[in-house]
């Protein structure tokens, strides 16, 4: 068995830009993962959005979803999961006050995906046309706890809804690169924190971990990392300067040709 653990973040990074995992990737992988390596997918998609990747490599591994806020195997149910989710309270409340200023906003649980309206690029990301959903008022219609809130507004709003997020406890807020959208986090709860968290559940040390990313959500992820990679050409500069690059982009199997090169 080869103890390395590999976490990998997909959009941007390891799918292209046609949100595919290309033969070549999914040859690599299905290869390494037939040797024991450990390979996560690290995302914040929710699991239902990293299933038919998941499915398709046959990993049998924990997965990190909603960028560290639930990491859990979705082939063991005995692995011990780790969630948290932001009060269906503070979710009212943040809804209520944005008003139209978010033109669309988005958030889920564990029966429900619940959207103020229809959001056809967000299905990319957050698939919900053939889950349990509803359209309407996220003030009236929510009834649970939701694992995420993705918004869309104008950048001239966002300084509105920045300090309406931040108004509750424990809760920040993050634009996503080059795009009107943006979401609620948990300060400490971040794709680092749950590499740092399945390290220690699966044994393994810092040096034994490769990780690649493209965005400031993945920061933490490949500081957790050994061997940290952004992928060439990245949307964030602030990993460009700090890790080293592949030597292709997320179109070219920048991440499959390194792995290939590192360990096949």
């Amino acid at each position: 068995m080869n103890h390395k653990l590999i976490a990998i973040d997909l959009d941007g990074t390891l799918l292209n830009k046609a949100n595919e995992l290309t033969s070549f990737s999914y040859k690599i992988l299905t290869e390494l993962a037939s040797k024991g390596f450990t390979i996560i997918l690290a995302s914040g998609r929710p699991y239902r959005s990293l299933a038919p990747f998941y499915q398709t490599i046959g990993l049998t591994s924990p997965v990190i979803a909603y960028n560290g806020i639930h990491v859990y195997n979705p082939s063991d149910p005995h692995f011990p999961a780790v969630k948290r989710t932001f009060p269906k309270e503070d979710v009212i409340a943040i809804a209520s006050t944005l008003g139209k200023r978010a033109s669309s906003f988005l958030c889920e649980g564990d029966k429900t995906i619940y959207l103020a309206r229809e959001d056809h690029y967000l299905a990319h990301y957050f698939p919900y046309q053939d889950y349990p959903h509803q359209i309407g008022p996220i003030e009236t219609n929510l009834h649970e706890d939701a694992y995420a809130m993705v918004f869309r507004c104008s950048h001239a709003n966002l300084p509105f809804l920045k300090k309406t997020v931040e108004a509750h406890d424990s809760i920040a807020f993050r634009a996503w690169t080059s795009s009107f959208y943006s979401e609620a986090y948990y300060r400490g709860v971040d794709k680092g924190s749950a590499l740092a968290y399945l390290k220690k559940t699966l044994g393994f040390e810092k040096e034994e971990v490769y990780a690649f990313g493209d965005s400031l959500n993945d920061l933490e992820m490949l500081d957790e990392a050994g061997h940290p990679y952004a992928i060439f050409h990245c949307k964030s500069p602030r990993l460009s300067s700090k890790f080293p690059s592949t030597k292709k982009d997320n179109d070219h199997d920048g991440v499959a040709l390194t792995l290939a090169e590192l360990f096949l």
